[in-house]
């Protein structure tokens, strides 16, 4: 540094020290030892902007180039919009977000003339946003500065003006470009909310309508209005509710609820321009002015609901929430049909990987418009043949619901008896009026029928008075007791093995022999029903008719012994072995087939028919012949442990066929079939064998045959060849020999004449005719079979 450098950096000192002392002027603000208060004094924007928070907005309105939008947060939580269509339920959230957290990082500009408004684009805001709160309405008008157009929206500052204050806030940048929306972003497109319903395992998760009551009505083509409620958690649990209460066809139930979930609004119809596009105006070669006042009211948001068809529409969906707020879709006329290509059906025989044939398919759209919301779009058309049906075909024509199998408990009251049975490890029983087995198949075709009982159309009859019918004294009373598995989202916290219960009832009431139809109903649905008769001698069957016919249930190989008396003659039959011999009245051999077709007789004996279940003493020998019956059967078993069975056969029951029979140890009189009682009714030489001896006629090694007043021959086996030797000896003519051989080998029975002859002279057995003896070529203890024939 420089001498002359050096004095003048000491003159400047010196001069700012004397200015400093003398003039005392003011510092800068970063050297000021206390800054001066701003002047600007706010008016509450910030204060609103900073302590607005979501949970306090109520409703919203926003004022945009490309629209009016009005959300309402309703009772539910839930955002709506007019005429309570869904929202997109992100896209709302996060205009509500971005409008409740609005956080100024620059102190507000104070604004003293409305001219001064337009350096920030709000002497003419393009967006307003009125947000109410609680017992508060507010107004921010949000506006840019304005710029060249090719400058990029979001990067420019956004001015906020609060309720007409004389201030303006600034804001990040890009918040006009991002409330500018039109209303369907934030519209849902399917026009009637879903909700999930979860269960215990993935595959039972569903999707149903969020709804607890649906109304449909067609004013034109069917005229039908009715209205289907939830009564659980799920849609599986609804019912018909009006114009009358009754089950729903389950069919008819799915695809009308699916039908109703799958209507979108497939495209949205803009305003003003009456349905029609702008090129259509131009169709006319020579305009006029009736032509001209036509379209342009076409064009107006009136007209456009004349041609949609929605200033009185046809078709209306209603939907009704658990808190009462309804979406109402109002459904008008034909908007358009369009083709689109859409592939054929697979021809039989078509090769996998083949190119497919598309065909050209119509597809019809129909305008439609929510109630209380003026926003007009289409829907497709294909769904409303499941939505919009007939009563007849929503109706489930099912009197009562349930599988026969899941079935525990019948009682059946009629004519003064109170019939109850009950299953047991699968079987029925009998419980009144008498403890018995039961008939499963009787039960079952009793339960069958009635789970197959169906009313159609003009057979169900509705509103009317029960009395006529004969319902206030029915004939018959049927209750149902039912147990049956937890299905679907009942699951829900259920055990595995959870079962539910319920009851059933089945009023039957007049019965029209004539028409062959019965009257029936169900205590928990009011309609009356008019059925095929088919079900009334199933119903009024005596308790008799239930209990099983099986008396016994053994198997033959199980019997040790048998006794028949047949008015006073005893057979007795004993088992010896694996054969069967006769005991009484003489000791035999027995036909071992035929004792055992009488025993598999027995073994399953059914009655054909129960007739009195407690018979009176004095009925039983006039009436059935039982108190000295003709006919009595006892059966014991190897098993000594096993009591026996005896079964007392009495009077032939007149006009009817069969045999009065009972037990010996008491209970019903029943009867039995014909063949088994002219089984039992026997002679014991019935039971002798059928077959005198049983060879083969290779077994036979000669043939010593004589006949009354000629010499004796005999037949010899020689190898392959027979040889005769007695008066002569020579070579025996082999056919001849083989048909003799085949005939004695196994000789038949035509029938026994006595079990032993006294007098051998009555049969011309003292001289016979004709002397065989038959010696087997292995024979046993030299046991020669030798056969006398007698007197012819």
């Amino acid at each position: 540094m420089n001498l002359r450098t050096t004095f003048v950096l000491l003159v400047l000192t010196g001069a700012g020290v004397l200015l400093a002392w003398y003039g005392n002027p003011p510092l800068p603000t970063i050297l000021a030892p206390t800054p001066h208060p701003f002047a600007i004094k706010e008016e509450g924007t910030r204060a609103f902007l900073e302590g607005l928070h979501p949970d306090q907005i109520q409703r919203l309105e926003i004022h945009a180039p490309s629209g009016i939008t009005e959300l309402t947060h309703k009772a539910d939580g839930q955002w709506g919009l007019p005429g309570n269509w869904p929202v997109r339920r992100r896209e709302v959230e996060n205009l509500v977000g971005l409008l409740a957290n609005l956080r100024p990082r620059f102190l507000p500009q104070p604004v003293h003339e409305d001219k001064e408004l337009q350096a920030f684009g709000l002497d003419h805001p393009p967006i307003t946003v009125t947000i109410r709160t609680k017992g508060e309405e507010h107004t921010l008008a949000f506006g840019e500065q304005p710029a060249d157009n090719l400058d990029n929206r979001f990067s420019r500052d956004t001015y906020v003006r609060l309720d007409q204050k004389k201030e303006v806030v600034r804001l990040a940048p890009g918040l006009v470009a991002a409330l500018d929306k039109p209303t369907d972003y934030y519209q849902e497109r399917r026009l009637f909310e879903k909700e999930t319903l979860s269960g215990e395992d993935r595959r039972d998760t569903v999707e149903q309508l969020q709804a607890r009551s649906l109304t449909i009505e067609d004013k034109k083509a069917n005229r039908i209005r009715f209205t289907v409620v939830r009564t659980g958690t799920s849609w599986n649990e609804a019912e018909l509710a009006e114009p009358v209460r009754d089950r729903l066809d389950d069919e008819a139930r799915k695809a009308l609820l699916a039908g109703v979930l799958d209507l979108w609004a497939e495209q949205f119809v803009p305003a003003g321009s009456g349905g029609v596009s702008p090129w259509s105006w131009h169709a006319h070669t020579y305009w006029d002015a009736a032509s001209l006042a036509v379209d342009l009211f076409f064009a107006t948001q009136g007209g456009l609901l004349v041609r949609a068809g929605l200033t009185a529409p046809e078709r209306i969906i209603t939907t009704k929430n658990d808190k009462g707020d309804t979406v109402t879709l109002l459904i008008g006329a034909v908007s358009s049909r369009r083709q689109r290509l859409a592939p054929a059906p697979q021809p039989p025989g078509m090769f996998p990987g083949m190119q497919q044939q598309m065909t050209p398919v119509t597809e019809e759209y129909r305008y439609a418009k929510l109630q209380y919301n003026d926003q007009i779009f289409e829907i497709k058309a294909d769904k409303l043949k499941d939505i919009f049906v007939t009563l007849d075909k929503l109706r489930d024509s099912r009197i009562v619901h349930f599988n026969s199998a899941d079935a525990r408990r019948v009682e059946i009251k009629h004519k003064g008896e109170e019939i109850v049975l009950e299953k047991d490890q699968g079987d029925w029983k009998l419980v009144k009026p008498f403890p018995a087995e039961a008939d499963n198949s009787k039960v079952t075709d009793l339960l069958t029928k009635l789970s197959d009982l169906q009313a159609r159309d003009k057979d169900i009859i509705d509103k009317d008075d029960p009395k006529k019918y004969g319902f206030d004294q029915p004939s018959v009373v049927v209750k149902i007791s039912i147990e049956e598995e937890i299905k679907g989202q009942d699951q829900r916290g259920a055990s595995p093995a959870a079962k539910k219960t319920r009851t059933l009832t089945v009023r039957v009431g007049k019965h029209d022999a004539d028409k062959k139809k019965l009257y029936v109903m169900t205590d928990d649905w009011p309609r009356i029903n008019r059925v095929e008769d088919g079900l009334a001698p199933l119903v009024q069957r005596s308790a008799l008719g239930y209990r099983s016919k099986r008396l016994f249930d053994f198997n033959a190989t199980d019997v040790a012994k048998i006794d028949i008396n047949y008015q006073g003659k005893k057979v007795t039959l004993e088992r010896d072995q694996d054969a069967w011999r006769l005991a009484t009245p003489v000791k035999a051999e027995a036909d071992t087939a035929r004792v055992d077709q009488l025993l598999a007789d027995l073994g399953h004996l059914e009655a054909a028919e129960f007739v009195a279940e407690r018979p009176k003493q004095d009925d039983l020998g006039p009436r059935y012949g039982l108190d000295n019956p003709p006919v009595t059967v006892r059966i014991e078993f190897t098993d000594k442990k096993k009591p026996t069975k005896e079964v007392h056969i009495g009077k032939k029951r007149d006009g009817q066929g069969g045999y009065f029979a009972r037990l010996a140890d008491g209970g019903p009189v029943f009867t039995v079939k014909e063949d088994l009682h002219d089984q039992l009714a026997r002679d014991a030489l019935s039971y002798r064998p059928q077959t005198l001896w049983q060879l083969l006629p290779e077994e036979i090694e000669s043939l010593s045959i004589h006949k009354a007043g000629q010499k004796e021959y005999v037949l010899m086996r020689s190898d392959k060849e027979w040889k005769i030797s007695g008066p002569f000896e020579a070579d025996a003519l082999g056919e001849k020999v083989q048909k003799i051989t085949a005939e004695l080998a196994a000789p038949k029975v035509e029938s026994y004449v006595t079990h032993e002859a006294k007098d051998l002279v009555e049969y011309g057995l003292d001289k016979p005719v004709l002397t065989v003896r038959i010696k087997p070529v292995l024979a046993k203890n030299d046991k020669e079979h030798t056969l006398l024939i007698g007197k012819a």
